[in-house]
């Protein structure tokens, strides 16, 4: 994620303060009837997707979005057809602020088998998580069974 500049950043809102921040995507790839999305995820795992408008003068695709104010959220480009998403960005890592700029990057092959991986880790570490629930469970029952509690 990169840092700001603590002089460009705007000390008269406090965090939690919203503020209107508009995206802008370059370098998307030549779409004939696609559509691009954004979708951005907070830090407590909500997801919001918007449709993103062409600029065809500027040769981009801007949109809004309310966040709090120096927010991080996480960001993914999608675009869309008619038949479901046809490609993803990578994920971005960013803050809530006015202008919100990204330049398209794929999803590479490496990009999707690492997302994958995480999400099944996640997943391992929550079934191990109730794992370890149900055996202390099972050892507090027998205690309270041994000793007639």
């Amino acid at each position: 994620m990169n840092k700001l500049n603590p002089l460009f950043v705007d000390s008269t809102k406090l965090s939690s303060d919203s503020i209107g921040c508009a995206i802008e995507l370059k370098g998307v790839p030549t779409l004939t009837e696609e559509q691009v999305y954004v979708k951005i995820k907070d830090s407590k795992g909500n997801e919001e997707s918007y449709l993103l408008n062409k600029k065809e003068d500027l040769g981009l695709y801007t949109g809004q979005v309310w966040l709090n104010h120096q927010q991080e959220v996480v960001v993914r480009f999608y675009i869309m057809s008619n038949a479901g998403v046809t490609q993803s960005s990578m994920e971005y890592k960013s803050k809530g602020a006015y202008i919100l700029e990204y330049t398209w990057k794929e999803t590479t092959p490496d990009q999707k088998k690492v997302d994958e991986a995480k999400q099944a880790l996640r997943n391992e570490k929550a079934l191990l998580s109730q794992e370890a629930i149900i055996s202390e469970f099972s050892e507090l029952s027998q205690l309270i069974d041994k000793w007639g509690l």
